[in-house]
């Protein structure tokens, strides 16, 4: 359950780091329009969040909150892993977690699916985390599998 919650959170922050990057970096408006949405944004998160955003071209600035307080770089970080990742990946990338009986085992071999542990991101996809585990069981059912007498190994 720590590990979902985990997810959920890292998901949210890498959403909202995202959108703050897109919405400043998309949008040609000035400072305080770009300032006052983001605001407006933010104002139902409680969270310390500081940035600042400038057009390349010109260096005017789109954007900033708390420009100079220090904070960790982590959310920027997962800008740029998730940049490469989707350079390396490719767009059409889906997870794949893979089901297998071993033994009197249940072996559940994950690579990370964010919607797995997000019932909010589950949903703004048209599911639930659910899902998942429901075509598990009709997998396992399908094959003949009506009981594990060992354990399920993650």
């Amino acid at each position: 359950m720590i590990r979902a919650i985990t997810r959920a959170c890292r998901t949210r922050r890498l959403a909202t780091a995202a959108w703050v990057c897109g919405a400043l970096l998309a949008s040609p408006v000035a400072a305080a329009p770009g300032e006052q949405a983001m605001a407006a944004y933010l104002a139902g998160y409680r969270t310390q969040v500081a940035y600042h955003a400038v057009r390349l071209a010109d260096g005017a600035v789109l954007a900033s909150r708390d420009a100079e307080t220090p904070l960790p770089p982590a959310s920027v970080q997962k800008l740029v892993s998730s940049a490469v990742a989707l350079t390396v990946l490719g767009e059409p990338f889906h997870f794949t977690t893979r089901l297998a009986v071993l033994a009197d085992d249940l072996l559940l071999v994950g690579d990370g699916d964010p919607v797995l542990g997000d019932p909010v991101l589950a949903a703004e996809r048209g599911g639930s985390i659910y899902d998942s585990f429901d075509a598990w069981a009709d997998q396992l059912k399908a094959g003949g599998v009506t009981g594990i007498k060992g354990n399920l190994i993650v």
